[in-house]
C-alpha cells in the first residue's frame, strides 16, 4: 500500500511539473501589441460562412476550412468589408479552428505559404490564422481592443 501511494505521489508532481504539450508548442504574443507586429492583418469581424473543404478522409487529407467575415474594425492591413480566411490545420495550433458562424473574432491573420494556398486550388495570396496568433473570441479579446487602439473602418 506504501508502495502504491508513492508511485500516485510521484506521478502527481510529474503531471504538475511538466508542461502541458500545447502550451510548449505554443508561441502566443502576450500583447496585442505582439501579436499585431506579428500579423499581416488585424480585424473584428463576425463569421458570415464556413466551409469544410476536401473530403475526409481521404489520403493526404489536412482539416482545411474556408471562413468568411463581414469586417467592423480594422487595426492594420488592407482590410474589406468582408476577409476570407483559409485555414489549414498541417499541424498542432497550424490553424484556428474555433470559430462559429454568427460569432465575433478579434481576428490577427498572417499570409499563407504558397503550399497552403495551393490547398484551395489558388495562385493568388491568402490568410490564414494560426491557433497561437491571438485571434480569439469576442468577449474574450475585449482587452486586446484596448491594447490595439483606435481602429478605421474596412476598405469598401
Amino acid at each position: 500500500m506504501k508502495r502504491n501511494w508513492f508511485l500516485l505521489a510521484t506521478l502527481s508532481l510529474c503531471a504538475v511539473a511538466t508542461p502541458s504539450r500545447a502550451i510548449a508548442d505554443c508561441d502566443s504574443p502576450r500583447s496585442a501589441l505582439a501579436a499585431l507586429k506579428q500579423s499581416d492583418a488585424v480585424f473584428r469581424g463576425t463569421v458570415r460562412e464556413m466551409k469544410t473543404v476536401g473530403e475526409r478522409p481521404s489520403p493526404g487529407w489536412m482539416a482545411a476550412w474556408i471562413v468568411t467575415l463581414d469586417v467592423s474594425q480594422v487595426w492594420k492591413g488592407l482590410v474589406g468589408k468582408q476577409f476570407v480566411l483559409h485555414l489549414v490545420q498541417e499541424g498542432e495550433d497550424d490553424a484556428f479552428e474555433y470559430f462559429e458562424r454568427g460569432s465575433e473574432y478579434l481576428v490577427f491573420s498572417t499570409r499563407n505559404s504558397e503550399r497552403k494556398t495551393a490547398r484551395f486550388g489558388l495562385k493568388g495570396p491568402t490568410f490564414g490564422a494560426a491557433g497561437c496568433s491571438g485571434t480569439t473570441s469576442l468577449p474574450r479579446g475585449l482587452g486586446y481592443l484596448g491594447q490595439l487602439g483606435p481602429s478605421r473602418n474596412p476598405t469598401r
